[in-house]
Parts: structure tokens; sequence; C-alpha cells
């Protein structure tokens, strides 16, 4: 394995988590900034180090690329990975504009390559927990779920946050998009509101940058059959206690992912990507129950982990490319909405129902 960006990400949640997998053998690390990648090699001991990810990619023969790099780097690091034969996992979003996801999709094929991406919510046993009381009908029909997720952005580390390619609905919104997608089955339709709440933006260390891109947005998904969800998502959630300006993520009886249906409904405790379990209400049934609250070392930073161990065992994953590309197609056509004030159909499928390990 060879890891492209060992920057936040990276240093402090991908590369601990891979280092104690026995599936992954670490070859080389890479990162445009020399400390980053210095610092990055001596504290998990990966014997080589690279400036260039291309340059490593023609260098260090592995069979899986790993993309930990700037949310605007990953449909070209990618596609160039993919051209070079190797299995790719790649930090959200798989690309940022859909034409390139195209052909990372086409490229993946035709070599009979993996290109999967984050976020996993799909893999947490909570997951598991709510899917199966959806698929079971104890819900009785879905007729809602909604998500959220923001933050205050507060001292963000890099510029390209609040650039082109950046925005809360790639950074944050993505992981609701999945979770529920993951649970309903591909969206048909999506509509928005979106825009720039906070104009100008402080960095770590004190820069100011401009923001380009939405920081707020409301996004709305049709599933057909009247069944319907919001995803609420952005820079803009004011930081309330010492969560890191991650709202809520401090009280794990807070919920961020609601499934309502005729027969009843189940809420997330804490976030679809760190859940701390399941509450259940049924209408045959007297108050809440909780339930799942074992997640057997799942962590949001164990895809790639996930994928080498997948490769090793000659096993499927329950991850699609397709997914990540059609959670890519519901966040692009929610920017064209906001800004035509239409309902833009969405084409892309995925295989679904998830085939989830039980």
């Amino acid at each position: 394995m060879i890891v492209a960006g060992c920057g936040s990400v990276g240093r402090w949640s991908y590369l601990p988590h891979l280092t104690k997998s026995r599936y992954v053998h670490l070859l080389a690390v890479c990162d445009i900034a020399r400390p980053a990648v210095w610092e990055a090699a001596a504290a998990f001991r990966v014997p080589r180090w690279f400036t260039s990810a291309r340059t490593m990619v023609k260098n260090v023969p592995a069979d899986l690329f790993v993309n930990l790099t700037s949310m605007p780097s990953h449909g070209p690091l990618n596609l160039m990975a993919l051209k070079a034969g190797l299995h790719v996992w790649s930090e959200k979003p798989i690309a940022t504009n859909l034409a390139l996801a195209r052909r990372i999709l086409r490229e993946a094929r035709r070599r009979k390559r993996y290109c999967l991406a984050a976020p996993i919510p799909v893999l947490s046993p909570a997951f598991a927990a709510a899917e199966r009381l959806v698929r079971s009908g104890q819900l009785g029909k879905i007729c809602q779920v909604r998500g959220r997720y923001g933050h205050g952005a507060q001292d963000m580390w890099a510029g390209w946050f609040f650039k082109k390619g950046g925005g809360s609905v790639f950074d944050l919104g993505v992981y609701n998009v999945t979770s529920l997608t993951g649970l309903l089955g591909p969206a048909r339709a999506v509509t928005a509101f979106s825009g720039i709440a906070v104009p100008v933006r402080r960095l770590e260390g004190g820069k100011r940058v401009r923001t380009e891109v939405e920081d707020n947005t409301i996004l709305l998904m049709d599933f057909g059959g009247a069944r319907f969800g919001v995803v609420q998502s952005g820079f803009t959630f004011t930081k309330v206690d010492e969560s890191d300006g991650h709202h809520t993520s401090s009280d794990p009886h807070e919920t961020s992912i609601e499934v309502i249906g005729t027969k009843g409904s189940v809420r997330f405790l804490g976030y679809d990507w760190a859940p701390a379990g399941l509450r259940v209400g049924l209408s045959r049934e007297k108050g809440w129950r909780t339930i799942a609250t074992n997640q057997k070392g799942y962590t949001w930073a164990g895809g790639a982990s996930y994928l080498a161990e997948c490769l090793a065992k000659g096993c499927k994953p329950i991850l699609t490319g397709e997914h990540a590309y059609h959670v890519l197609e519901v966040m692009t056509a929610a920017f064209r909405a906001a800004k035509t004030r239409r309902t833009i159909p969405v084409r892309s499928r995925f295989p679904w129902p998830l085939k989830l390990r039980r």
C-alpha cells in the first residue's frame, strides 16, 4: 500500500489505523509539504517518502493507492492511480465533478480494479441495525429521513475548504447523503437551498480567506413513492461545547440521523460517522429502547484498511464506486437546484439494497 496525503486526516486518523492492520504493508507515503511527509514517515516507520504522488506511483510497486489529499485533488489522482493499475481508496468525494467521476468508474471497470471512496457509515453496526429495521417492515412505510451535520469551521487549517471543489456539502453533508441513500436507495430527484452565509473566513494561524463556495445548505431528496429526505449541512453551526466545533458530537444522546415510518422511528445517537447506538420507538411498544451500542471496532477512518482486508481475503466489498458516484450526483444536483430554483432529476443508480454482512 502507498499513501498520498500526510495532513491532519492522514497523520492523526488513517495512518495510525493502517499501521495496526495485519492486512496492510505500508511501502511509501507522500505529501507536497516536506516536513509533513518526513514526520509521517518517521512516526509510522514507512521506508520511503515522496513529495509527488505521481513519482511515488511510478517508483513503488504496490497494489493499493490511498488518496488522503485535498478534495480538489481526489479526482485527478484517483484516475492517475487507476491508469497505473492500482486499486484505489479515496477520501470523499471520489471527484468534484461528474465528468471526471465517470472517467474514473470507466477506468476502474476497464482495468478490473476497485475505486472506492469515503465516507463509510454504512459499515457500522449501528447502520446495519437501522437497515434491518427498515427492511423488516417494523417501521412501516418509511416516509421521511433526515440528516444533520455541521460545524462552525473555526480555525480550519487550509483555504481550499472554502474554494472551488470544497464547501460544507462535499466535506460534511456527504456523510448524511451516503447514509440516507444507503437506507432508502437511490434518490430520484433533488432540490436545495444553498449559499454563502459567511463571506470571509479565518484560518488556523489567523489568515483570512474569501468564501467562494456554499457554506450553508438544506438539501432535499425525493426517493419516490412519497418518501422524502432532508440534509442540513453547513460551516455555520455555532460551537457550543468542547467538540472542536462539531455540533452535538460530544453528546452521544443527540441525534444526527432519523428515519420516520408509519409504525415507528429510529434515531442514530451521535453522528452517523461515529454512532453510539440507535434509539428505536415503535407504535406497538411503550417508550424508546436503545440498541446497537457496540460498534465492534468500526471507525470512520477505517475505509482503506477495510479495502485492504477485502483484497487480502478475496471478498467483494460492500461499498461500491457506483454509490460514491450517486452521492456526488446528488450533491452537484443540489448546487444546480439552488442556483436555478428547480428540482433536478438524478439519473444514476447503484447496487441496492446493500449486501451488509450479518
